[in-house]
């Protein structure tokens, strides 16, 4: 799901956010104070001997940012008495006003505050997608009896895809959603092993993917993947009764969407994990979903979707946990759909075994014949 030389991007990215926040309430603490010295004046709020806290953010603190105000500013005043441990200025000292001098160092943390929350929400994306934006080479060299098509998003975006039509006395046709690294021709295998059964198939890149135009995100991805059935069951001639979707990773938060509202024969999910927030979660250790902007909700999905379902996973998944994917196997139980549960041992997330080995075509196989995508040889 996710590429393991993001961890400490996003680790000192959390640990930089739950930093200001902290700082936001330390000054919130400081303004407060400021103001009951002005309505009180001559008046102390805490002895002599009261523990003063600094107020750091990152390498500098909140008293060595006021150090250039002048000495009678409201502000400096106040924090130089906490910091020294010294009682609170008197009413001598702080005057009656604010000018625009004295609250420009708390202006600045502000802003600063406000980038550094403002940076994970902007730029998370790029630790979500990792594409290959390079052209892929054609479809002859890689993926042999493909053809390049083009699929136009409801957006008004061209994508690239390759369209392997089924065997002669087959219509099972398999829609490929790709997992968040690459582009298509990382699956040209895949495309040939599903062909080998006499399978259609149809490979294609997300938007930003393999020379798209676009960015990729939740919202773009769920367009992209409209644009692929519409292809198929439009131009391609391919009856919705035959369609088998097939999501890797975060393709089956794409896959299972669409099944909620074009529900296919059925449904092979590899590597799946239950959201997008879990899965955050399980490769930092931290809590991420209150600042993700995509969800990918596959165990509500799922527990939506009534179709077959197979779940292949490796045991020594290092980057979406193999309970994950076991839990959105019950989650489909649990709503009484026909599941097939897969695990290949000591499998890890983009070892071959797992991406295209026997155990994942067997199941393939096996979750389209019961669903009712039969007929091939």
């Amino acid at each position: 799901m996710t590429s393991a030389t993001a961890r400490p991007v996003l680790f000192w990215t959390v640990l930089g956010t739950a930093s200001v926040v902290n700082t936001i309430v330390r000054c919130a603490s400081i303004a407060s104070q400021v103001r009951w010295n002005i309505g009180h004046p001559g008046r102390r709020r805490h002895g002599r001997n009261a523990v003063c806290p600094r107020l750091p953010i990152f390498f500098f603190s909140i008293d060595h940012v006021l150090d250039g105000v002048h000495q009678r500013s409201v502000i400096r005043s106040w924090a130089t008495c906490r910091v020294r441990c010294e009682p609170l200025c008197d009413h001598r000292t702080v005057p009656k006003k604010l000018t625009v001098r004295s609250i420009m160092p708390l202006a600045t943390v502000f802003v600063v505050v406000g980038l550094l929350i403002g940076m994970p929400w902007f730029f998370q994306r790029s630790l979500i997608y990792f594409p290959d934006r390079g052209q892929p080479r054609p479809a002859a060299e890689l993926l042999p009896g493909a053809r390049e098509v083009t699929l136009t998003t409801s957006d008004g975006l061209e994508l690239g895809a390759w369209y392997l039509p089924a065997a002669v006395g087959c219509r099972t046709t398999v829609l490929v959603a790709s997992g968040n690294g690459g582009n298509r021709a990382y699956r040209a295998g895949l495309g040939r092993a599903i062909s080998e059964l006499g399978f259609g198939v149809l490979l294609f890149d997300y938007r930003g993917y393999g020379a798209n135009p676009g960015h990729p995100s939740e919202d773009g991805l769920a367009r992209d993947v409209r644009a692929a059935h519409e292809f198929l069951t439009g131009a391609a001639g391919v009856p919705a009764g035959s369609l088998v979707y097939f999501g890797e990773s975060i393709g089956a938060g794409v896959v299972t969407e669409l099944a909620t509202e074009h529900p296919p024969a059925a449904m092979l999910l590899r590597s799946p994990f239950t959201s997008l927030a879990d899965a955050g979660r399980a490769a930092y250790g931290v809590p991420v979903g209150w600042m993700l902007r995509d969800h990918y909700p596959v165990r509500e999905n799922v527990a939506r979707a009534d179709v077959p379902i197979a779940v292949v996973y490796g045991s020594e998944d290092t980057i979406v946990p193999a309970q994950l994917s076991r839990d959105v196997a019950q989650a489909a139980r649990e709503s009484g759909n026909y599941v097939i549960e897969v695990e290949v041992a000591e499998a890890n997330h983009n070892d071959a075994a797992l991406a295209l080995g026997p155990e994942l075509v067997g199941a393939l196989v096996d979750v389209a014949g019961r669903g009712g995508a039969t007929g091939c040889p």
